[in-house]
């Protein structure tokens, strides 16, 4: 799609290029919490986290100040989301898996927010949300390249499962 739609206005293209750094850092934090930890205790922490950091940043970064009813339903909702991980967090979870997992959710708000400001800017949110998506793809096949496994693990998880890099 992005071949079809103008580029984002050059005051966006900072933004873009901020954004695949960010991605780029939130993927590699993903998949070092899944290599070191549970799915159980990885996932919830940086799925729940995320939206009070966003709501932080945005407050903080972009002046959008919620009311109290939405800031009470936003940390309903990820309380809720992070006591999915209660019984990972209250077994002997490491906290190298943890850290990642807060820095994930920390990564998500950052391009969550800033993101919301570059589709701003960029005048067209499909076009900067499309060239993203191209911009985002692109160190991924020469990380799997440079870390030598090829296109694919060659190394396989305990009990026949898939891991992550």
């Amino acid at each position: 799609m992005a071949a079809f739609l103008a580029l984002p206005a050059l005051g966006a293209l900072p933004f873009l290029g901020a954004s695949f750094l960010i991605h780029t850092l939130y993927s590699v934090f993903l998949i070092l919490g899944y290599r070191w930890g549970e799915l159980g205790a990885v996932y919830p922490l940086a799925r729940g986290s995320a939206p009070l950091l966003v709501t932080a940043g945005a407050a903080l970064f972009a002046g959008k100040r919620l009311g109290p009813t939405p800031l009470a339903a936003i940390a309903v909702i990820s309380f809720g989301i992070i006591a999915l991980s209660r019984h990972s967090l209250a077994t002997a979870t490491p906290p190298r898996p943890l850290a990642m997992a807060l820095a994930t959710g920390a990564s998500i708000a950052t391009y969550s927010v800033k993101d919301g400001i570059g589709w701003r800017v960029a005048g067209n949110a499909f076009s900067y949300a499309f060239w993203l998506e191209v911009v985002d793809f692109i160190p991924w096949p020469f990380i799997l390249l440079v870390r030598g496994g090829g296109w694919r693990s060659t190394r396989a998880a305990s009990a026949g499962g898939s891991r992550a890099m």
